[in-house]
């Protein structure tokens, strides 16, 4: 049975009656089949009853919220009913032991670079002229004594990326990252993807025995699912720069997708859901896998990285992050 998300793009209801969960906003009422619902991700002001709510968390359902500007603020997330305590034992050792920890770190930073590497390798054969930004990427070294370290070289390779994009997106500038708040187009297109990629991530882990608080390369302390960011960053390249590219450079984001006020640049509601419909579609669609000898979905290769990870604290099978092959 095929899994789905349920954006919520305008502002309403979420209540139970009897057995159905059901979305209400001004007179109109939708029911919401609950039985094949992967996750609820509410874009607009949604209010959960304690019905809803309680519905949704023994279904397993995580609710994620968004605020007006496309932020992400927080996740309803259901009591985890795939707690293995030797798991999450076996993820504390490799936080706290250094060097365990700098493995997975250091790999998965490669797999951003690689991820990196192969976009820009894919833009300058559509003619692009990404030569220079490809050679002082390529001579940036993933390695170093600590944590901090391997951040800073990710860091420096996001910088270089990050001013690649004026010269393989049409019509817009990316002039410099800034995201809180986003100053312009681009940086309100990568701060939505990004926030749409940890969501997904994050409802992912839950299906695994991995506990969302233990990460490796972002501290725990970050945020309270720190894992998502991890996994998340190595997929960024692939799902949101190239979701970027194909909603910028194919004209289906024009700067009438947009709003712009005292706090900055975001996506109007009408830009919101052009994201999100060709979002979904990337995240459905499959590519054949060569390990499993058949067609995965983007959003499944989320989950296998995860269970990547789970075989390596376990000791099953030594972690190499997602690098992407097409």
């Amino acid at each position: 049975m095929r899994m789905k998300t349920l954006y919520l793009t305008n502002e309403g209801i979420l209540k139970r009656e009897g057995n159905t969960i059901y979305f209400v906003r001004k007179d109109e009422k939708r029911s919401v089949p609950i039985h094949n619902l992967r996750e609820v991700v509410c874009i607009a002001p949604v209010t959960l009853t304690s019905g809803a709510t309680s519905y949704l968390l023994r279904a397993g359902v995580p609710v994620h919220f968004f605020n007006t500007h496309g932020y992400y603020e927080g996740t309803l997330y259901p009591r985890e009913r795939s707690v293995a305590g030797v798991v999450v034992i076996k993820q504390a050792e490799h936080y706290l032991d250094v060097g365990k920890r700098m493995y997975i770190a250091t790999e998965m930073v490669n797999g951003i670079k690689h991820n990196m590497m192969r976009n820009l390798q894919k833009m300058r054969s559509e003619g692009r002229d990404v030569e220079s930004y490809m050679e002082r990427l390529s001579g940036v070294e993933v390695s170093g004594d600590d944590i901090v370290d391997v951040m800073n070289r990710e860091a420096q390779m996001w910088q270089i990326y990050y001013r690649s994009l004026d010269a393989t997106l049409d019509g817009f500038s990316m002039e410099r990252r800034e995201y809180n708040p986003p100053s312009n187009e681009v940086n309100a297109l990568i701060s939505f993807g990004n926030s749409l990629l940890y969501t997904a991530v994050l409802t992912e882990i839950y299906h695994t025995h991995l506990n969302p608080a233990i990460s490796y390369l972002h501290e725990p302390s970050e945020r309270r699912f720190s894992l998502s960011l991890d996994i998340a960053d190595v997929f960024k390249p692939v799902v949101v720069m190239r979701h970027l590219h194909y909603l910028v450079n194919r004209g289906i984001i024009t700067g009438d997708d947009f709003r712009r006020d005292m706090k900055g640049c975001f996506l109007n509601e009408a830009g919101k859901r052009k994201f999100l419909q060709r979002w979904e579609e990337r995240m459905s669609s499959t590519v054949y896998h060569r390990n499993l000898k058949r067609k995965v979905s983007m959003r499944h290769m989320l989950r296998l990285e995860a269970y990547k990870l789970l075989k390596h604290v376990m000791n099953d099978k030594r972690y190499r992050s997602f690098r992407v092959w097409w």
